[in-house]
């Protein structure tokens, strides 16, 4: 039996791949094959799917955006195709839905998940299988919304359409799961599972990694949003406890730090799972930036990103990882028996979804 799956491969962030790395595993450790479906949009079917979809035209320019700032990352894109080239077992690139449906064609089972591919923010009807044959079963591990509420009355109805011929789903946060229910009244079972990287345990992530080679304490920085008061905050703390400020590359300010005098961090998605492996601690706006940390067992500091009043806000996020882990905070948040329990328990909540659904449950 094969599954195909599909999530963001292709958006420059080492959280999404590495936790599409782990339902992959997860599923080929299950007695399925297991094959992505290497969803690669041109610009054409970028601006179809922004007309089809309703989405804002600034999503566009955002991301143009962003690629021309993100110039300085150039080889971290290089490093994160690479893993995706090597490590995921991928269809050829599929550049339309009716691409997609022809690369699905022998699969079992359409599995989506996770990250935020059912953001009505950004929505794209391919992460709902809206191009696949009404025939073909279909589940969803772990989706997120981002938000908390879809506001858009159209965007509203066209993923309750899109969602209603789903046999099994599940979603990454309560606020999400919440939404859905009111959206799809006479659907049930709407779950909420943990992330995919929440499948597998500590000493398998410890597999993949390669830690730096070090000697000194360091606080490791990893930052989605460009906000001032970030560097603020990690170069405060970095001289208070006398730890060695590394960075990721990802942000222009991220860069600028590292010109500054900040140790740039290891590129490859290994080398990033090493720096938080080893650091003395991770200061993050992530999302996959936290739970990675809560999975290494880090001491870990997370600053929001968004302002709660924020009708955009994707704060639910955080606030559900914080739940799950059944801790008091994330600023910070430091290893505990309580918090490793709490793993071993997504881990295995996780784990008996998927085979029930694969087993037709």
């Amino acid at each position: 039996m094969k599954a195909g799956m599909i999530t963001f491969l292709r958006n420059g962030n080492y959280g999404s791949l590495l936790q599409a790395w782990a339902l992959q595993q997860t599923i080929l450790e299950l007695g399925w094959e297991a094959e992505f479906l290497d969803y690669a949009p041109g610009a054409g079917e970028k601006l179809r799917n922004l007309l089809r979809a309703g989405n804002s035209p600034k999503l566009l320019l955002e991301g143009i955006r962003k690629r021309q700032a993100g110039s300085e990352a150039a080889r971290r894109l290089a490093e994160l195709r690479d893993f995706r080239e090597r490590a995921l077992r991928l269809t050829a690139p599929c550049g339309s839905g009716a691409a997609l449906r022809q690369a699905a064609a022998d699969c079992d089972l359409l599995l989506c998940g996770s990250d935020q591919i059912w953001s009505p923010v950004w929505l794209n009807e391919a992460y709902f299988f809206a191009w696949a044959p009404p025939e073909k079963r279909r589940a969803a591990y772990a989706c997120s919304l981002g938000v908390t509420e879809i506001r858009r009355r159209h965007k509203a109805e066209k993923m309750r359409r899109w969602i209603a011929p789903f046999a099994a789903v599940s979603v990454r946060e309560e606020a999400g799961a919440k939404a859905l229910r009111q959206l799809l009244p006479e659907k049930d079972g709407i779950a909420v599972m943990p992330d995919p990287v929440f499948l597998r345990t500590r000493e398998q992530w410890l597999e993949l990694a390669v830690k730096p080679r070090r000697a000194e304490a360091c606080l490791f920085c990893y930052f989605i949003g460009s906000r001032p008061d970030y560097w603020e905050k990690a170069r405060a703390m970095a001289a208070e406890h006398g730890w060695r400020l590394v960075v990721s590359p990802v942000t222009a300010e991220a860069c600028e730090a590292i010109a500054g005098g900040a140790e740039e961090s290891g590129l490859r998605p290994e080398e990033w799972l090493g720096e938080i492996a080893g650091a003395a601690h991770v200061l993050t706006d992530s999302f996959h930036g936290a739970a990675f940390a809560a999975l290494l067992g880090t001491p870990l500091t997370v600053l929001r990103r968004y302002r709660d009043g924020d009708p955009e806000s994707k704060n639910s996020r955080l606030e559900q990882l914080q739940a799950n882990l059944g801790a008091e905070s994330l600023a910070p948040l430091l290893p505990s028996a309580g918090t490793d329990a709490a793993l071993e328990r997504l881990r295995r909540q996780g784990r008996e979804w998927l085979a029930g659904v694969l087993a037709g449950g």
